[in-house]
């Protein structure tokens, strides 16, 4: 009797060390994806049949993401128009778009670029310090919306959406 009772208290902690939840993918089908940018990391499943999220303290998963365990919050702060008193005009816009500002404080600088629908850098990148008017030329450009990216030394950024007719 003893000896069977050994080997059933040996099988249940087995069996017990088996129903931890683990970030795994719980499904049969489908190939998992993970993608890594200096220290973020996403990974997701696709194909996956599991139709809940999961839940324990400290891990969730389901729907295809694997939640994992959360650990800082990234905050992105934007950059402040306001204090720069930024204009673009006109919008729509047929051969020339304006950006008139006014830096903030003295030294203040943006970058200034153009972006095309397909997130594609179509202008060199222009630095926009003092009091001025900058101009763009977009008359070559197709009928669409573009983005115009602003961002400064500290790495805040804004884009700001124009028509070009």
């Amino acid at each position: 009797m003893k000896p069977l009772l050994l080997i059933f208290a040996l099988f249940c902690q087995f069996a017990v060390y088996a129903q931890v939840l683990r970030p795994d993918v719980t499904a049969a089908a489908g190939t998992t994806q993970v993608a890594t940018t200096g220290n973020a990391i996403l990974s997701f499943t696709v194909g996956e049949t599991a139709i809940t999220t999961q839940n324990q303290p400290g891990i969730s998963y389901g729907q295809g993401f694997h939640n994992g365990v959360a650990g800082s919050t990234v905050a992105i702060a934007d950059l402040d128009l306001d204090a720069w008193q930024l204009r673009i005009f006109p919008s729509p816009a047929s051969h020339t778009l304006f950006i008139h500002f006014t830096p903030p404080v003295e030294g203040a600088q943006l970058l200034a670029s153009l972006w095309n629908p397909l997130g594609q850098c179509i202008s060199k990148p222009v630095m926009l310090e003092k009091q001025e008017q900058q101009t763009f030329d977009v008359g070559s450009l197709p009928p669409g919306i573009y983005m115009l990216q602003l961002s400064d030394l500290s790495g805040r950024s804004r884009s700001i959406p124009f028509v070009k007719i």
